[in-house]
C-alpha cells in the first residue's frame, strides 16, 4: 500500500494513520487460511506479537493479524492422566464435574461423609473391594477410606484383546497384529480411555467425547453431536490441524489431531479444562498432555519432524481404536 493510505485492517479497527503499514513478505500459495475473519466463540493460535500505531497485534499461526483486545486467553489445561505401572495400578477411581465427598466407616460399620474431598480431575488408587450402605454401592480407596460408586469415574478392563488375547496374560494366540499390538478402548458415557500394548494396559485417562453422548438410530453422528461407536484405526495423525464446527465456528491448532472415522478425531483441547463429561461436536477430546503421549505412541508413528503421516496398510500396523457407551 502506498504510504498515504489507510490500512483496512486499521481502518476497521477504528484506527488510521498516514505512516506507512507493515509489509509483510511474500508467502508459499496455500499457508494463509481462505478466511478473513473469525466467528464469536471461535478459538485461534498466535506465534507472535508485537505494538503497531499504539495497539497489542497477535501474528496467527497463517501469519494473519489480529488484535489483542479481540481475544480472550485461554487459562493453561494442565490435566493428564496416569501411566499404569509407573504412576499407580488398576483400579483406580478419577473425578470428574465437581468435588466428591470422602467417606469412612462409623463405629456402627455404616458411612459416613468426612470434611475431605476428592478433589475434581483427581485420581486414586482403589482396593477392588465394594460394600452396599443404605442402598448406595462404596469403593474401597487404598488409604482405607471410601467413595460412593456414583461418584467415581472408574475405567474398566476388557476381558480380551482386539484378536483374542486374554487381557493381563501372556500372548499365546499367535494373532497378534505387527508392531507392538497397540489398542485403544473407551467409553462415552464413562468419560474415560484405556491404552493398551498387546494384553498389559499401560495408559488411564478421562476423556470428553461428543456432547450428543452414542448415536441415535436414524440420525448421523452429526447431527446430535455423537461420538461413532464401533471398531476403526487411527489412519491419519497430525501435529495440528484447523477444524470446522458448525455455524462456521473455528478451531485453529488443534494439537495432536488422530483421525479414526471419516471427519472424526481423537485430539486434544486447550479450549475447556471439563475432562470426563460429554462436550465435544463429536470427536474425542482429551487434554493437550495427554494428547501429545498418546499422539507419540501410537501407531503409524509420525518420522521425526514430519507435522502429519497417513496409514498405509500393506506397510505399516495402526492402533486399534475401540469406542463403545
Amino acid at each position: 500500500m502506498d504510504g498515504g493510505s489507510v490500512d483496512p485492517l486499521l481502518a476497521d479497527a477504528g484506527v488510521a494513520s498516514a505512516e506507512p503499514t507493515l509489509q509483510l513478505p511474500t508467502l508459499p500459495r496455500g499457508l494463509r487460511e481462505d478466511r478473513a475473519e473469525l466467528r464469536t466463540r471461535s478459538t485461534v493460535a498466535y506465534a507472535a506479537e508485537t505494538r503497531f500505531h499504539g495497539r497489542t497485534w497477535l501474528l496467527s499461526a497463517d501469519l494473519m493479524w489480529m488484535l489483542q483486545d479481540r481475544v480472550t486467553p485461554y487459562p493453561e489445561v494442565t490435566f493428564h492422566g496416569v501411566h499404569l505401572d509407573e504412576d499407580a495400578r488398576l483400579p483406580l477411581a478419577f473425578f470428574r464435574g465437581s468435588d466428591r465427598p470422602k467417606y469412612r466407616r462409623s463405629s456402627d460399620g455404616s458411612l459416613e461423609p468426612t470434611e475431605l474431598v476428592f478433589a475434581r480431575l483427581s485420581w486414586v488408587e482403589l482396593t477392588g473391594r465394594s460394600l452396599e450402605d443404605k442402598g448406595d454401592k462404596y469403593l474401597e480407596v487404598s488409604d482405607g477410606s471410601y467413595v460412593r460408586a456414583k461418584d467415581a469415574v472408574v475405567p474398566e478392563l476388557r476381558k480380551t484383546t482386539p484378536w483374542g488375547a486374554r487381557v493381563g496374560e501372556t500372548d499365546d494366540t499367535g494373532r497378534a497384529p505387527r508392531g507392538r499390538g497397540t489398542w485403544i478402548d473407551l467409553s462415552v458415557w464413562g468419560g474415560w480411555l484405556l491404552a493398551y500394548e498387546g494384553t498389559r494396559a499401560v495408559f488411564a485417562t478421562l476423556i470428553s467425547p461428543g456432547r450428543g453422548g452414542t448415536p441415535q438410530e436414524g440420525r448421523e453422528p452429526i447431527e446430535t453431536g455423537a461420538t461413532p461407536t464401533g471398531r476403526f484405526n487411527i489412519t491419519g495423525k497430525f501435529k495440528t490441524a484447523t477444524m470446522v464446527a458448525p455455524g462456521e465456528l473455528i478451531h485453529s491448532d488443534v494439537p495432536w489431531a488422530q483421525n479414526f472415522t471419516g471427519p472424526y478425531a481423537l485430539h486434544g483441547a486447550y479450549w475447556h479444562n471439563d475432562w470426563g463429561q460429554l462436550k465435544s461436536g463429536g470427536c474425542v477430546n482429551v487434554s493437550p498432555i495427554d494428547g501429545k503421549w498418546l499422539f507419540e505412541w501410537t501407531e503409524p508413528a509420525a518420522p521425526p519432524g514430519w507435522h502429519g503421516v497417513r496409514w498405509l496398510p500393506r506397510l505399516e500396523p495402526a492402533t486399534t481404536f475401540i469406542v463403545h457407551r
